[in-house]
């Protein structure tokens, strides 16, 4: 009975002690998988805040011989508000479009490649809102073993912002991840978190996007991610979008992303 109480007691907690040798990072990902993700987005500019809420499911349709996979992405969720001075307005006014924009999206399937490292490729959208939500799964991950404390460089960190700056403005993108902890994770359970457990990689990025004219605003970018070590997959990841400098007229505005995988049924 002692050792079954102290087996029980263990799972309860997580372990203590972390990997010792460096740890290799890449999607694990197989034709016939299902992800789904939840975006949350925040736009605020002039006293408007515009909160849009969208969820996706991909399937892995194939893989190529370089690990590179084919996703299909439908969505499954769509909510949207839009507040003026903290104040919601009259969700009958913004209702019909938020419908018009359901049906619009539930239209043909969203296609792209994912490799292994996290890049993402052959993303056709619409418009820049429409791609969003895909591009930000890819986070360039390391082709080497990192340890805690590990950068690498990540130069198309703030590419999906780059058609917020001016047309034909020519820009200089850059960005850097860090590895900053490993972490321990279980699930929760009566608001508690309990075993099986699963580690984490605790990853910060930091990017800007500098258009070359200094009276353009420059986009900078911070954020974290979280990456599951035992299942090779994003769990989730935010980011902060601030305009800073320049001199042109008009009130700064600011994103708030956070994108979360959402367990299947």
């Amino acid at each position: 009975m002692g050792l079954l109480l102290l087996l029980l007691a263990s799972c309860h907690r997580p372990p203590t002690s972390y990997p010792e040798e460096a740890i290799t990072l890449g999607w694990r990902l197989a034709p016939g998988m299902e992800l789904t993700y939840r975006l949350a987005s925040r736009y605020a500019q002039g006293g408007q805040t515009v909160v849009r809420e969208e969820t996706w499911t991909y399937l892995v349709r194939s893989v190529d011989d370089l690990g590179s996979f084919s996703l299909e992405g439908r969505i499954v969720g769509l909510e949207a508000r839009i507040e003026e001075q903290g104040t919601a307005m009259d969700s009958e006014r913004v209702e019909a479009a938020i419908e018009a924009e359901r049906e619009r999206l539930t239209g043909d399937p969203v296609a792209f490649t994912l490799s292994m490292d996290g890049r993402i490729a052959t993303l056709d959208a619409p418009s820049w809102a429409d791609g969003l939500p895909h591009r930000l799964l890819g986070l360039r991950l390391p082709t080497d073993p990192v340890r805690e404390g590990d950068r690498w460089p990540d130069p198309a960190a703030g590419r999906p912002f780059v058609d917020l700056v001016p047309a034909g403005l020519a820009v200089d993108v850059n960005g850097v991840h860090r590895l900053e902890a490993l972490s321990w994770a279980g699930h929760q359970r009566r608001s508690r978190f309990r075993g099986p457990w699963h580690l984490d990689a605790l990853f910060s990025t930091e990017a800007i996007v500098r258009p070359d004219d200094a009276r353009v605003p420059a986009l900078v970018l911070s954020g974290s991610a979280t990456w599951n070590l035992d299942l090779g997959r994003l769990e989730s990841r935010t980011l902060e979008v601030e305009e800073r400098g320049g001199t042109s007229p008009g009130e700064a505005g600011a994103f708030s992303l956070r994108l979360e995988a959402v367990p299947l049924p």
